[in-house]
């Protein structure tokens, strides 16, 4: 392929703190209809965070509470 990354990149990418809480991040996500997160810890990208895991794991959450 003769295209360059810059042609079909994301730009103005919003990032979360590695520490922030998922509440806060679910919303951001949702809101802003972002499938995919970079995590930051400083002003280093450390991770990524796809929505499918927020709903996994909220979704884990409940069933798991439910079986109590």
């Amino acid at each position: 392929m003769e295209r360059r990354v810059k042609e079909i990149m994301t730009t103005n990418v919003v990032t979360i703190s590695l520490d922030e809480k998922l509440d806060l991040v679910d919303d951001i996500m949702s809101n802003g209809d972002i499938r995919h997160m970079p995590v930051t810890k400083g002003s280093f990208v450390i991770g990524l965070l796809r929505s499918h895991f927020i709903t996994l794991m909220s979704f884990l959450i409940v069933i798991r509470a439910q079986a109590i």
